[in-house]
């Protein structure tokens, strides 16, 4: 619910004012919005070691909320080593990747998303939420209207 409103209705606008932490592993940047929200802005390959950064951000930020959402940029990724894959994978059962959404993929990285998700799901049991988008304008929507849902005492206050 948004108390700006008079209906009470959540205005669906995630909450990216200020981060709350930063960080950046190898090209790629990083952004933690308080409660549970992940900015990442994929650029060029995603190394062994970038992955150890960047899932190690994402623990550290995020290991104690049980909704964890993503907004990540994917319109730069060029690959995904095998162990970056696995490290995704093995980090579902430390954070709990509940959505995420992902603009500016292109068919390969969409699929190398999607195969990552893919086994994050396999080994935490888990379902997350995953969507393409064209653009952020629509992902950024899409996203808040998630982030409505999972924390409505939060949307508006950030």
């Amino acid at each position: 619910m948004d108390a700006d409103r008079p209906d009470g209705a959540c205005s669906a606008q995630v909450p990216l004012q200020n981060s709350t932490a930063e960080g950046s592993f190898g090209l790629h940047r990083m952004r933690y919005h308080a409660p549970a929200l992940i900015e990442f802005d994929v650029r060029g390959a995603i190394s062994d070691e970038d992955a150890r950064g960047i899932t190690g951000f994402i623990v550290e930020h995020t290991r104690m909320f049980p909704d964890v959402l993503f907004l990540v940029d994917v319109a730069g990724l060029d690959a995904v080593s095998l162990g970056a894959r696995k490290l995704a994978a093995a980090s579902a059962q430390q954070v709990a990747y509940r959505v995420m959404a992902f603009h500016g993929a292109t068919f390969q990285a969409r699929l190398l998303v999607t195969l990552t998700v893919g086994a994050m799901r396999l080994l935490s049991g888990t379902r997350t939420e995953v969507r393409f988008f064209k653009t952020a304008v629509e992902a950024r929507k899409w996203l808040g209207e998630r982030h409505c849902a999972l924390y409505p005492a939060t949307t508006g206050a950030a």
